[in-house]
């Protein structure tokens, strides 16, 4: 999930045994520094949601008559097992509040485009009756309209920006004065010998 949002992760660790008593405890922790809050979000909540995917995976297949009896047992052990494993880090929830420490103004900035991108599909998807066959449609759909929020902002703001340097009275003359050196003009002209 880190190479999804566009953050190289430091290290990642992966210990058998536990540092301080010696005993059998595997686990692994994966170091990064997520720049925005909705980066250290993705990042933090990656082993619920693909967690919750591999849940349904295996046990569909461990459900279903119609695979082998040892590949049903061995989804439904992975799946159990997903179950009590996939659960975010104390170090996650770190980084979700260091995100947001670290710049609130964008922070909330991403929050009201999270919202208003879910508050539009839900509009769109009332008013067309439109059902995707997956779930992950729907995440998919609700990116593409956060995306599609963001750039349109972004657009608009440099629309804005362009037309305020723009001198509409001189049209080929913009308002650039204030990034200008000024000249030193001295109070006497100089004398010519």
């Amino acid at each position: 999930m880190n190479l999804v949002v566009g953050i190289k992760p430091e290290w990642i660790r992966i210990s058998w045994r536990d540092r301080e008593t010696g005993r059998r405890n595997p686990s692994g922790a994966v170091q990064s520094k997520p720049i925005s809050f909705v980066q250290a979000i993705f990042i933090c909540l990656a082993p619920l949601y693909i967690g919750t995917w591999l849940v349904f995976l295996t046990l569909t297949i461990a459900l279903n008559p119609s695979f082998n009896i040892y590949i049903r047992i061995f989804s439904g052990l992975f799946c159990f097992s997903i179950l009590i494993a996939a659960a975010p880090s104390g170090q996650d929830f770190n980084n979700i509040h260091r995100a947001f420490r670290n710049s609130p103004a964008h922070s909330w900035y991403q929050v009201f485009l999270i919202f208003l991108s879910g508050v539009s599909m839900w509009v769109i998807l009332i008013n067309t009756q439109i059902v995707f066959p997956l779930d992950v449609f729907y995440y998919f759909s609700l990116i593409g309209i956060y995306f599609m929020f963001k750039f349109s902002f972004i657009g608009s703001k440099k629309v804005i920006l362009s037309l305020k340097s723009r001198n509409f009275r001189r049209p080929h003359e913009t308002k650039i004065r204030p990034f200008l050196r000024h000249q030193y003009k001295p109070k006497k002209p100089l004398k010519l010998r």
